[in-house]
């Protein structure tokens, strides 16, 4: 784990310290511990599009990152992917990937029978969710399209909440306080409202929110007054927090690129005497002061170069080490990667070469190498509903407790207003917000799930001494499995990798007929983590209406689903097959007599029976044997072999299905330039994915494509992060036309 220690003793207008006093380390300690509650990983996913029809492929692309320094990590082996409804009624699909040194990429796909409403694709690492935490944020909320009509909407409720923060945590009488507010309706989405502060029921200010709900003003409270907001809009009251007779209040007088300002001021009456202030970003102590105040107002600086990029808090420890007072800011905004994406030309033909050139620097203009991950789509499929990236989602959403409105706004360079709108943003989290705040009671995050497949034997102790995995059609058998003395056992990588595969006991007979397998159900306690936490997603408004994504289906044919179907018995996979043929074969014990009698005990053995040809029985079904019977008494049907089902024959041949690691599928590209135009119209409404692209030692990476019949406005998305965990986000866009109009 990263350490950042930097310590300044009587400096910055602190007095300092005489005599003993409590030591710092202990702040340190108390931040480390809070840390350990943590998940050390974090997850974001990158999808191909955020809208897809019944019966496509989700590709999607996790970024496994160090969730204290941001870099690729490469803790964690096996990422758990999983599709389910958004109202958690119905899992679509689960799998397991392979984790390259903090990457991951596979693809999802849906049957066309899938109900055509919003899902949610969560995913899922062994330390990126802990029993602990009381939140979940690693998913993206697609859309599966159909051709039913849109959900009427159920009108919004016109009720109006107000919630206020006192910047550093409390509202002190008799010296200045910053106050932040937020408005919002039912359900958290925010409200832009005007209003104005009263004192005693008197107007004093107007004041307002904007467009993400938050809003701010700054008075002087009296400690025995009674302060309120009245709503223009409403004309309802809602009441300030009393004043407090004593106490400091922490005030962030101004920031620039080299440092921040704080202004700390208490009350005359304060017994507040040595002080420590700390700030910590992600879990990592980034400066720690210690010193006495000497008056009651006392400015210090905050140099910008101890903070990594993000939010950071700012805490105000008195002697004893209580926290006073905290403040979130953000440091080094607009400190990403910067992406530039240039095209070989601003509108294409239906099926012409698209060539993008793709240039990636740090905010210096350096040349950075990034992996990268990108799409290309029609951009009736881009979702209303989640517009996270990479940079919104790691460096704010993630990183708040609760929802947020409009992640994206706060790092969209086109927002002059962004940098004042997300300190705004963060004043109004509230005191302890920060989720890398310390914890009142601190106990180490429980891990749940595991990288490795695992399993136990049942029955008696004398278990088989290994297991063989293998793949269905035999291949990729490797060095056996052993169990241990207690019938537990643990699959390796080069086993998971074998994806759909069999296990089997290696022993004798004996061992291996009492024993039974039992695997370890990961998902199964992923089902059990999500129950007892909050899934929490952002706000994105205004929000269009489904018409808008709805209309995509009209440019693609969707088929209903088909089954192919055969004569005979359909299997999983050749090898069931195989084995459906022997045990008809080998534990059938019927035969057919010299007299063409079903099983004749008077002959006792004769040839296998034919499976159609017709044999005589017993109609009361008692044994054939020569001697005296009436015609009636007797039966000649065709003879039919016995029929298992597939876990019949699992258990006969003590064998186990186990799925490990999903098997890469390539993304379909066609290549117009060397291969014949097709007669068949192409209907791609994805013309890119590829989650590899890593830029050169210049910065620089290539796309090509060809662009499908459909015509329009496409989208470029282009995501990632280089190995100091710098990100970057960004998009681009064309037309395809044909004959000059675009359809």
């Amino acid at each position: 784990m990263q350490k950042l220690l930097f310590i300044l003793f009587g400096c910055l207008g602190f007095c300092a310290a005489k005599g003993q006093a409590p030591s710092p380390d202990q702040i340190v300690q108390d931040i480390n511990k809070t840390a350990s509650t943590r998940p050390k990983t974090l997850v974001y996913l990158q999808t191909s599009k955020g809208v897809f029809q019944r019966g496509e492929d989700i590709w999607f692309k996790a970024y496994i990152m160090d969730a204290q320094s941001l870099v690729p990590i490469a803790l964690d082996t096996t990422l758990f992917i999983q599709l389910r409804s958004a109202d958690s009624s119905r899992i679509v699909s689960e799998e397991k990937i392979l984790i390259d040194n903090g990457f991951a990429s596979g693809q999802l796909s849906t049957r066309n029978t899938i109900p055509g409403v919003e899902y949610l694709l969560a995913a899922f690492t062994p330390h990126s969710i802990l029993k602990d935490t009381s939140e979940f944020k690693a998913f993206r909320r697609l859309k599966i399209a159909d051709n039913a009509p849109a959900t009427p909407r159920v009108a919004a409720s016109d009720s109006i909440f107000i919630d206020f923060f006192p910047e550093g945590g409390n509202l002190v009488g008799g010296v200045a306080n910053l106050v932040a507010w937020k408005a919002w309706k039912p359900g958290g989405r925010p409200v832009q409202i005007n209003a104005v502060l009263l004192e005693n029921g008197q107007p004093i200010m107007n004041v307002s929110s904007n467009r993400l709900g938050t809003g701010k003003f700054q008075f002087v409270p009296q400690q025995s007054a009674k302060y309120t907001v009245r709503s223009a809009q409403s004309r309802a009251e809602y009441k300030l927090p009393d004043a407090l007779p004593a106490g400091i209040v922490l005030h962030l007088a101004g920031q620039s690129k080299a440092q921040f300002s704080f202004l700390l001021t208490k009350t005359s009456d304060s017994p507040l005497g040595q002080i420590f202030v700390a700030a910590q970003a992600r879990g990592i102590v980034c400066a720690l002061f210690q010193g006495k105040m000497t008056g009651d107002s006392l400015r210090f600086n905050l140099p910008a170069a101890k903070l990594p990029h993000g939010i950071a808090q700012v805490t105000v420890y008195d002697e004893k080490l209580r926290p006073l007072a905290e403040r979130l800011i953000f440091a080094h905004a607009g400190q990403n990667l910067v992406v530039r994406a240039t095209l070989s030309q601003a509108a294409f033909r239906p099926r012409e070469r698209v060539k993008v050139h793709v240039k990636v620097t740090d905010a210096e203009g350096m040349p950075v190498v990034a992996h990268l991950g990108a799409s290309v789509y029609d951009s009736f499929y881009q979702s209303p509903a989640d517009r996270l990236s990479i940079v919104s989602y790691t460096h704010l959403h993630s990183q708040i407790r609760g929802p947020i409105a409009d992640p994206d706004y706060y790092f969209n360079p086109n927002n002059a207003d962004r940098e004042q709108a997300l300190d705004l943003l963060l004043l109004t989290q509230g005191w302890r917000p920060y989720v890398w705040a310390e914890n009142g009671t601190i106990v180490p995050g429980q891990v749940v799930l595991s990288n490795r497949m695992a399993g136990h034997l049942s029955g008696h102790r004398d278990f088989p001494p290994m297991l063989l995995a293998f793949a269905p059609d035999g291949s990729g058998i490797q060095n056996p499995i052993p169990i241990r003395p207690d019938g537990s056992f643990a699959l390796s990588i080069d086993n998971m990798l074998l994806g759909r595969m069999y296990l089997k006991s290696l022993g004798d007979q004996q061992q291996i007929a009492k024993a039974k397998i039992w695997l370890d159900d990961p998902f199964a306690k992923i089902r059990d983590l999500l129950a007892a936490k909050r899934v929490v997603e952002p706000f994105f408004t205004p929000f269009p209406p489904e018409t808008a994504y709805r209309s995509a289906l009209s440019r693609s044919i969707v088929l209903d689903e088909f089954v192919v179907t055969g004569k005979g018995k359909t299997y999983t996979d050749q090898y069931i097959q195989g084995l459906d043929s022997l045990a008809r074969f080998s534990w059938n014990t019927d035969f057919v007599g010299a007299c063409n009698w079903l099983n004749c005990l008077s002959c006792g053995s004769g040839k296998k029976p034919v499976e159609g040809v017709s044999y005589s029985k017993f109609r009361d079904g008692r044994p054939s044997q020569h001697g005296p019977f009436k015609s009636e008494d007797v039966v000649k049907e065709p003879y039919k072999y016995p029929v298992y089902t597939e876990e019949e024959l699992l258990a006969k041949f003590n064998l186990t299905r186990a799925t490990g690691y999903q098997v890469k599928k390539q993304f379909y590209q066609p290549d117009y330039q060397n291969a014949p135009l097709d007669a068949v119209d192409d209907q791609r409404n994805t013309l890119l994915w590829n989650p590899a692209v890593v830029t050169d030692e210049k910065g620089e990476a290539t796309l090509e494509f060809y662009c499908s019949d459909i015509t329009g406005t496409f989208i470029g998305n282009i995501e990632g992060l280089d190995g100091t965990g710098k990100l970057a986000a960004a998009t681009f866009g064309f037309t395809v036309q044909d004959d000059g109009k675009e359809k």
